[in-house]
C-alpha cells in the first residue's frame, strides 16, 4: 500500500505544472508501457531517451549485484516506479521508491505494489521522514535537478546511509562552470515557456560539480563508445559515506 508522509497540498501546484509539462512532452505512460520500462517500441519518439535510461540502469544493476550483499535500496524521485522494479531484481534486496508526484506514484504502486520487495512513499526527503542510517543504498535517477541545493540534499541522504553506503547519481546533468550552468538554466527556461509551463523553471535546477567538494565521491563519465553509440551523455557519481 502507498504510504503517505507528507500532506499532498504542499506539492500540489509543483506537481500539476510537472505533469502538465510531461503530458505535452509524451512522458506518461500506459500501465503496460510503464511494465515493460525502459523497453519501449522502437517507434516511440522518446526511445532515444529510453535507450540511455535502459543502458544506465542495467550499468548500475550489475555493480550493485557484484557487492553480493542484502541491499536496503531507496530511490529518489522514482516516478511511475519502474527503475524500482528493475532493481528488484537483485538477489536479497529491498526497494523503496519516494516521489512526491501523487499520480506517477499510484501508477507504480498498481502496477508494481503487489511485489514483495517493493513498496512506494509519497513524502518530502528533507522532512527527516525516513530513519536514519536506514538505507545501503540511495539512488537519484534523472532527480538530483529536481533539488535546489544539491550539497544539501546529498548531506541528508548520507545520513541514511548504514556503513559503507551509497549514493549513485546518474542521468542527471551536471555542469563544469557557473558559466555553463547559467547558459543551461537560460536554454531550460525557454524550453518551458515554449511548452506552456514556465513555472517550471523555478522547481528545475542546474548544478554544478562544486556540490561534490566535501564528499568521498567519484565520477565516471561515459566513455567513447558509450557517447558515439548514443547509450550515455551524463556522469555517473558514487557517493560513499565517509
Amino acid at each position: 500500500m502507498l504510504k503517505i508522509q507528507t500532506p499532498p497540498a504542499k506539492f500540489a501546484t509543483q506537481e500539476k505544472l510537472y505533469l502538465t509539462l510531461r503530458k505535452k512532452e509524451g512522458r506518461l505512460y500506459s500501465d503496460t508501457e510503464v511494465s515493460e520500462l525502459p523497453y519501449i517500441s522502437k517507434d516511440h519518439p522518446l526511445i532515444k531517451e529510453w535507450k540511455v535510461r535502459k543502458h544506465s540502469s542495467q550499468r548500475l544493476i550489475r555493480y550493485l549485484s557484484k557487492l553480493e550483499r542484502p541491499l536496503r535500496i531507496l530511490e529518489i524521485g522514482c516516478g511511475n516506479g519502474w527503475l524500482c522494479k528493475r532493481l528488484s531484481s537483485i538477489k536479497d534486496s529491498n526497494i523503496t521508491g519516494l516521489d512526491i508526484n501523487m499520480l506517477e506514484l499510484e501508477q507504480a504502486e498498481k502496477v508494481f505494489g503487489t511485489k514483495a520487495n517493493i513498496s512506494f512513499i509519497y513524502g518530502d526527503i528533507v522532512e527527516g521522514i525516513l530513519p536514519l542510517k536506514s538505507f545501503d543504498v540511495i539512488v537519484l535517477g534523472s532527480s538530483l535537478q529536481y533539488f535546489v541545493d544539491a550539497k544539501a540534499i546529498i548531506e541528508r541522504l548520507i545520513l541514511l546511509l548504514g556503513n559503507n553506503g551509497e549514493v549513485h547519481i546518474f542521468d542527471s546533468p551536471i555542469y563544469k562552470t557557473p558559466e555553463e550552468a547559467l547558459e543551461a538554466k537560460e536554454r531550460s527556461t525557454k524550453y518551458f515557456e515554449s511548452m506552456g509551463a514556465k513555472d517550471m523553471a523555478q522547481y528545475y535546477s542546474h548544478h554544478t560539480y562544486d556540490f561534490l567538494k566535501k564528499f568521498n565521491y567519484t565520477v565516471i563519465q561515459p566513455n567513447l563508445r558509450e557517447r558515439v553509440l548514443g547509450l550515455n551523455r551524463f556522469p555517473w557519481i558514487i557517493i560513499k559515506q565517509g
